[in-house]
Parts: structure tokens; C-alpha cells; sequence
């Protein structure tokens, strides 16, 4: 059996592939099971599941039980919290420790992809920090970066390699994301892609800027009193007045960063372990 494991990062087209794969699941049941994200968050990032990590064990041991070829799980949180970024300031400082709890699947599956997909640093870095900001009191952007703004995907994409040796690791480019989803979609799932299949599911969308400028000013007045909650109302109340996105970056700051990018994109290549999947690259 083959164990398709998307480490989905966020705001990297995650939440629109999961949607995909569970309103078409009963198309390609036949070769390969698709395990909802609820079940999947339950039993491997759920707060009980964190107290207990018998529980993701005992949940992937259970998928062997099903008469398919492959399985495909796919969740986000299984490299980290978004809000972890405010605790790290690093790409998921917490990703050795959480992937070393899954090592055991090493053994369990006759063979593994693991699936993520990396985005150019320069647009990641707000779309990761205004997802961060659903979901705990509000931090300044510049705070949390604290002066820490190069970093590479190569050390995130070592690491999934250096846990899982066995395993091919599956790159793919978020901005190339809606081109490659039909071959992404036919290597998941073993069935071939319709063009009707993601025209009724969207991508979420990240805060708005004048709602993380509106909740700056008020972080300013009340400081350490700005919850997750506020941050989402402002974004609902400024949603039809402002639909820029959250960018923070100077010209060259956005050069630098997106130079990194490319760099990052060459040295993967070069990875034996792992695959730039897709066109675009």
C-alpha cells in the first residue's frame, strides 16, 4: 500500500485541495482512499491527539485496513500551527520534533510521497502571518520577523527528507498551483482530472491590509488586548471597503526575498530525494 502524505503549509492552496478531494473522493474510491481533514486533524494535531501520540498510530495503522492502493492524507498542521511562527519566528521552527512523532510510518507503508508545496518568501511571509493572526492576540509584523526576514525552504524540505529517508519528497510552486492541479490531482488519486472538478471551490482568502493596519492602531491604544476576534471582525466590517492584500515589504525588500526564492528553487533540484513536480519551475 502507498501513503500519499501532504504536508499541506498553509496559504499554500491547501484548503481548496482538500475541499477537491473530499467532494470527488467516491470518483476514485475504487484505487485510492482519501481520509477527511477532520478524521486526519482528530487524530494527529487535535489537542487530544497532542496528549496522547498513541493516537496517530493507532489512526494510520487503521487506513491499512482499507482495500485500496493508496491512501491520501492530507493536513496542515502537521508541520506546525501558523501561530507557532509567533513563538519560532522561523519556517516551522517545530517541524523536526512534530514529524519525528510520524517516523514510525517509515515502516508501516510499503512506500510514501510526501507532498508540500513552497511559495515565493515575499508574499508567503503576510499570508502566514494574517493566517497566524485568526488565531491568537495580535503581534506587529516587524516583531515577529525581528530582524530574522532570509530564510530558506531548503532547511523545511531537508528536514521532511532527513525524517522520512524512504520517502520521495514532492515539491510543488504554489503560484503554479491551478496549472499543475490536474496532474497533481490524477498522481494523488490515480484517476484522471475533470475541468468541472475545482470551478465551484475557491481559495481563501488572506486578511486585508487596512484590517492588520486597523488592528496595529488599536494594539497601540490597548496593548496585548487585540484578540484573534477582533482581527476577524475588522477584516469582515473593511471586507467591501478594502481588498488589497496584507503587504509589508519594501521594493527591495520583495527583490530580496523572491531572489531567495529562485535560489532555493536551484538548490532543491539538486536534491536526489526530491522532486520538482509540475511545469513552471
Amino acid at each position: 500500500m502507498h501513503l500519499h502524505l501532504h504536508l499541506g503549509l498553509h496559504k499554500t492552496a491547501t484548503s481548496h485541495l482538500q475541499t477537491l478531494l473530499q467532494s470527488t473522493c467516491e470518483r476514485f474510491a475504487q484505487h485510492t482512499h482519501y481520509m477527511p481533514n477532520d478524521f486526519s486533524r482528530h487524530h494527529i494535531t487535535g489537542a487530544e491527539a497532542r496528549k496522547n501520540p498513541e493516537m496517530a498510530y493507532e489512526y494510520f495503522h487503521s487506513l491499512r485496513s482499507h482495500d485500496t492502493q493508496n491512501i491520501i492524507v492530507s493536513e496542515e498542521n502537521i508541520c506546525g500551527h501558523s501561530y507557532s511562527f509567533f513563538r519560532t519566528k522561523r519556517l516551522y521552527g517545530e517541524l523536526r520534533q512534530r514529524l519525528h512523532n510520524l517516523a514510525f510510518l517509515n515502516d508501516m507503508f510499503e512506500s510514501m510521497d510526501i507532498w508540500v508545496s513552497i511559495r515565493d518568501q515575499a508574499t508567503f511571509f503576510p499570508s502566514l502571518y494574517c493566517e497566524a493572526l485568526r488565531w491568537g492576540k495580535f503581534q506587529g509584523f516587524n516583531k515577529i520577523l525581528d530582524g530574522n526576514l532570509q530564510q530558506s525552504w531548503v532547511p523545511v524540505i531537508q528536514t521532511m527528507s532527513s525524517v522520512f529517508p524512504k520517502a520521495r519528497v514532492r515539491v510543488l510552486q504554489y503560484e503554479n498551483y491551478h496549472d499543475n492541479l490536474p496532474d497533481f490531482f490524477e498522481a494523488l488519486t490515480a484517476h484522471p482530472f475533470d475541468a468541472d472538478m475545482s470551478s465551484r471551490n475557491t481559495v481563501n482568502r488572506s486578511l486585508n491590509a487596512l484590517s492588520v493596519r486597523l488592528a496595529a492602531n488599536c494594539d497601540w491604544f490597548l496593548p496585548g488586548m487585540v484578540s484573534s476576534r477582533v482581527v476577524t471582525r475588522l477584516n469582515a466590517l473593511t471586507a467591501d471597503y478594502s481588498q488589497a492584500k496584507f503587504s509589508p515589504f519594501s521594493p527591495q525588500q520583495r527583490d530580496r526575498l523572491s531572489n531567495l526564492y529562485k535560489q532555493d528553487k536551484a538548490n532543491l533540484a539538486l536534491d536526489p530525494q526530491v522532486e520538482l513536480f509540475g511545469r513552471g519551475w
